[in-house]
């Protein structure tokens, strides 16, 4: 897909590519506009399917189609207001490809290692309760997600709660009727042992008992993830494989007895072993307080890119006795209570945390762009008699001092020439979307001609 590009749907719908989303080898992402109604949605184009006109192929489309639509009619049935999943807008094919459009969710991508860092025990278990809960609809339709990990998880704030919120359907099934051996597109790190084996055509049979008890292992990593602060494979193996292997996983040496109880209950090789979605919930209620994070922890602090030219700042915290203000550069802290939303790269925000009376600060460098390789050439500084010109190439903005200090994009804005008989030119250029340059120095007065 490419920024503008019409994608035509079903009913007459038409989506134009407004923005560019990291995607996978198995299919690209974007935000569509629909053209009819003006709103956004995210909008998927697969790349393991295509369609043909032959007739075998196109054959196997139409059972692909059947699938999908079966599916995602199941999936919107579990996506209403306040419901766990997204809701699919539409499923169709244009020319060659297939794309999902769904609802465009925003939140917080559920990240086991930051939150490992961040919160004490009760409070990652109480989280994990919620994320575990909203695969309940799942489980009760025998709808297994096929692809859990931790990026098809988003967490939102709602008053003073959070909800999980599952994506990306595209690998799931209905229980007792999965895809042919090869087709479950997961991420193989997150494979339960049947999945692994399915999917390699190594045990077909195990397709009889491919359910939702496959997503428990997957929901068993990530426990251990949060909880550990690490992946629990080991010597190279994933932990499905150490699974097949009979590889003993290795828990942390302070964790109880029921904490390791459930993890290893929830890892185990046959799903029947495995708890189902509420024995999960149940069991996580029972394990003792053990936290032993003190202090203020960090609040979580998501990017939200909207644009090549704006983002959008989202502070969170688990801990809903927390208060923030956050400061921008050099402006003055005020109350976070909205997202605040950046124009430039390389912003200096402050976050200030406030609980129970104490106060302390962190510091992060934020940007709109994503990702930069690129870097501004460094600017040649003239001197002629006195009179100072700055070149700068790629259209970029140049800054200066001469007061000896390192220029930031807060020092002067060179414009024009100016005259400087004596001291140092400190300059460097910087253009959204790329590295700043390196700092150009130059001592005015070595280079004044003498009359």
């Amino acid at each position: 897909m490419f920024l503008g590009e019409c994608i035509n749907g079903n009913n007459g719908n038409q989506y134009s590519v407004v923005r560019l989303l990291k995607s996978g080898g198995q299919a690209e992402a974007a935000v569509g506009r629909n053209i009819q109604d003006g709103k956004d949605y995210f909008i998927k184009r697969l790349l393991n399917i295509k369609f043909v006109h032959r007739f075998i192929l196109s054959g196997e489309c139409r059972l692909f189609e059947e699938s999908r639509r079966r599916i995602y009619s199941s999936i919107n049935s579990l996506s209403l207001p306040g419901g766990s999943c997204t809701y699919i807008v539409d499923f169709f094919r244009d020319k060659t490809f297939y794309y999902v459009v769904s609802d465009l969710i925003t939140g917080i991508p559920f990240n086991p290692y930051q939150i490992a860092q961040s919160m004490d025990l009760q409070s990652r278990l109480q989280l994990f309760r919620i994320i575990v809960y909203s695969f309940l609809p799942l489980e009760s339709f025998g709808i297994i997600h096929g692809d859990v990990k931790p990026e098809n998880i988003l967490l939102k704030k709602k008053d003073k709660h959070f909800v999980s919120k599952l994506i990306d359907f595209e690998s799931s099934f209905f229980y007792n009727s999965p895809p042919p051996p090869g087709d479950i597109v997961g991420t193989e790190p997150y494979y339960s042992p049947e999945i692994l084996l399915y999917n390699l055509g190594k045990d077909t049979d195990s397709a009889v008992v491919l359910s939702p008890k496959s997503d428990i292992f997957s929901l068993g990593i990530l426990l251990f993830e949060m909880l550990a602060g690490y992946y629990p494979g080991r010597n190279g193996k994933y932990a499905s494989e150490m699974a097949l292997e009979g590889v003993p996983f290795n828990y942390p040496d302070n964790w109880s007895v029921p904490l390791k109880r459930l993890v290893s209950s929830m890892l185990a090789l046959k799903p029947d072993l495995r708890p189902s979605v509420l024995e999960t919930v149940e069991l996580l209620k029972a394990i003792p307080d053990e936290s032993t994070i003190k202090g203020i922890p960090d609040p979580v602090i998501f990017i939200e890119r909207i644009s090549k030219e704006l983002a959008l700042i989202h502070i969170y915290s688990f801990d809903f006795n927390e208060s923030f203000r956050y400061a921008l550069d050099s402006s003055s802290f005020v109350d976070y209570s909205t997202p605040v939303s950046i124009e430039d790269d390389d912003v200096h925000l402050h976050v200030q945390i406030n609980k129970d009376g104490e106060t302390r600060i962190i510091e992060k460098v934020v940007s709109v762009s994503d990702h930069r390789t690129k870097k501004v050439s460094r600017p040649i500084i003239h001197i002629s008699d006195g009179v100072v010109s700055i070149d700068n190439k790629c259209d970029a903005q140049t800054f200066y001092t001469t007061d000896g200090t390192k220029p930031t994009k807060n020092s002067t804005l060179y414009t024009a020439p100016f005259i400087m008989k004596d001291g140092v030119v400190k300059a460097f250029s910087r253009k959204l979307g790329w590295l700043p340059s390196d700092v150009t120095i130059v001592n005015c007065h070595s280079k004044i001609k003498m009359s």
